[in-house]
């Protein structure tokens, strides 16, 4: 097999695992854009009880993890890439980031408080410290900011919570539109800051795993890796198995089931599990897969759909704060985002890139880039 097809069938599976983070992101952003997340809900029975513990189990903290990861891996790809033609990548990928840390911003003020990207835009700067770097550096740091962030991970979870209690809900989109984005600029820029440098340490942590992973090109060469992929995945699965029993067993033994008493174990145990179904997706073979691949492409994208569906259209045409059970809630992730695969799909087959990807493209360039696929051509592909 030539370069060019490692190439495209490397890029076609970090597309497929960036969309089902994607999914999985929306699952655990959708309770806290309506209102009752685990932070606003602390006791949960009926039926939800069991959305909840399955939301526990299998998806919070999960994606999140991916998605950091997969921005590291993205960064180095692109730096890699921009040096390998002569350019300078170093203010290529300052723009890079400058214009990802003007999407969070209008992303965070204007439509929703939860936006993480300006805070991949703050951790993505640190990656140029390095770039440079031997792989082992990058190794043993990758390593320490982990130990930090989990040392303090209790910290932030306390805070997160004591935050998430003193700022108010917003309760209609629409009512006091200017007040609310007024409310969440002070927020950005006044004491969510902190909350911001207690997340850092694992953000970078999972940054410098994804710079890892490809300064050793482990998705370059899948085959060649095959073994210790597939001892990735087992150990991965062990330690989240055994990092659960404390949720299962909370869940087993009382009528209502409290989330927040089991976060530390959902914290652990998504970082496992993370490393699980990353290994399993590289590993499998399965060409359904594909599907989520399409909205992988145009992550930017669809990230921001999720904003305009919970919160614009639920939160404020519908008026839903606070009173969608998280079972109604999931069938409508499920529901949007089988619309966003055939909307991607029929999007990727006339255009090069989602229409925020090429904004984001144009500015980091400096350039238009051109969006419309020329008859007959190839979709070329960048991983981001």
């Amino acid at each position: 097999m030539n370069s060019s097809i490692l190439q495209q069938e490397r890029i076609r599976t970090l597309d497929i695992i960036r969309g089902i983070a994607i999914l999985g992101i929306f699952l655990v952003n959708i309770p806290d854009m309506l209102g009752n997340s685990a932070y606003h809900v602390h006791n949960w029975s009926g039926p939800d009880k069991y959305v909840r513990f399955f939301y526990d189990l299998f998806v919070q903290t999960k994606f999140y993890t991916i998605f950091s990861f997969l921005f590291g891996l993205g960064f180095y790809i692109f730096m890699s890439r921009a040096e390998a033609k002569g350019l300078r990548y170093n203010v290529l990928f300052g723009k890079r980031i400058f214009f990802l840390f003007v999407f969070g911003v209008i992303h965070c003020v204007f439509l929703w408080r939860g936006d993480i990207l300006h805070t991949y835009a703050m951790g993505g700067l640190f990656l140029l410290l390095f770039y440079r770097c031997e792989i082992n550096t990058i190794k043993r740091w990758t390593i320490t900011f982990f130990i930090i962030a989990h040392t303090f991970g209790l910290a932030l979870m306390q805070y997160a919570s004591v935050i998430m209690d003193k700022f108010p809900q917003q309760p209609h989109y629409f009512v006091d539109w200017t007040k609310w984005a007024q409310v969440r600029a002070s927020e950005l820029f006044g004491e969510r800051l902190l909350g911001e440098l207690l997340l850092l340490p694992e953000i970078l942590a999972l940054f410098l795993f994804g710079f890892y992973i490809g300064k050793k090109s482990i998705f370059s060469n899948v085959e060649n890796y095959r073994t210790t992929i597939r001892k990735w995945q087992l150990v991965s699965l062990a330690i989240g198995i055994v990092f659960s029993i404390p949720i299962i067993n909370g869940f087993l033994s009382n009528d209502i089931y409290v989330s927040k008493n089991y976060y530390a174990w959902i914290l652990l145990s998504g970082k496992a599990l993370a490393v699980f179904y990353v290994t399993t997706i590289m590993l499998a073979k399965a060409k359904w897969l594909r599907y989520f691949g399409y909205v992988g492409q145009m992550a930017l994208t669809n990230y921001m759909m999720h904003t305009l569906v919970g919160v614009v259209l639920l939160s404020g045409l519908l008026k839903q704060t606070g009173n969608m059970s998280l079972m109604v809630q999931a069938g409508i992730v499920a529901f949007v985002y089988i619309v966003q695969i055939c909307i991607s799909k029929w999007w990727l087959s006339r255009y090069r890139f989602g229409p925020l990807e090429w904004l984001w493209r144009t500015g980091t360039y400096g350039k238009v880039q051109q969006m419309k696929k020329r008859k007959g051509s190839r979709n070329i592909r960048e991983a981001h």
